[in-house]
């Protein structure tokens, strides 16, 4: 009889997993929509995830872990006092696990995974599925503009940028303001041509859908 266990990871996709054991090869897996994700600060972001597990296993202890550097310890989510009230379970005991997480921050940028205890008659696994994740990025909306010194006269060209690509909005229409009054142009960028003395204010930008999120004034 074998009383060992053992892993078998899938080479290509390293999501799903075995156990070869006293009940002979037992099968699981779990699946990440996305394996990298990059969301608007402020905004909520949903991490969604499914898994399977054999039928005479009884799943417990659902959980997602959090690790934002990798010289740290692994957290379990629900521990961090930072997520309290903002991080949400959505998923159930069966096949869901997805995640989502409100009023994001630029600190919520880490790798996420998901876990889970399961049993049987006799004997308890726990799945620590480390090897495969998703990466969240947070990223502000940001004004630039292409000179330090602006000058009346010149022409000065400012950007609204993010540091990554939004997922669920990979090429925003994005609005534009001066003193919070709306400017009409939906570009990415504002071109001032020449310069003069009413164009003097603080620039700021939004993203289409999320008009709540200012960019800092520039």
């Amino acid at each position: 009889m074998c009383n060992s266990i053992k892993l078998f990871v899938d080479e290509e996709t390293n999501r799903s997993f075995c156990i070869l054991g006293v009940l002979g090869k037992t099968c699981f897996n779990g699946t990440y929509t996305h394996q990298s994700i990059c969301a608007l600060k402020g905004s909520t972001v949903v991490l969604p995830c499914t898994y399977q597990h054999p039928n005479n296993y009884t799943v417990s202890e659902p959980n997602w872990y959090i690790q934002d550097k990798l010289d740290e310890e692994p957290k379990i989510l629900s521990s961090v006092p930072e997520y309290a009230g903002r991080a949400e379970f959505g998923g159930d005991k069966e096949n869901v696990c997805t995640l989502r997480i409100t009023d994001l921050r630029e600190s919520d940028s880490a790798e996420y995974w998901f876990t889970f205890k399961t049993r049987t008659q006799r004997y308890w696994y726990h799945f620590l599925q480390r090897e495969t994740h998703v990466r969240l990025s947070v990223t502000g909306l940001q004004v630039k503009a292409s000179s330090a010194t602006v000058t009346e006269g010149k022409a000065v060209l400012l950007t609204c940028r993010t540091t990554c690509t939004l997922n669920d909005n990979p090429n925003p229409t994005y609005i534009w303001y001066k003193n919070r009054q709306l400017v009409n142009n939906q570009n990415n960028y504002l071109f001032l041509d020449p310069v003069s003395r009413e164009d003097a204010g603080r620039y700021s930008c939004t993203a289409k859908g999320y008009e709540n999120l200012y960019s800092p004034e520039e």
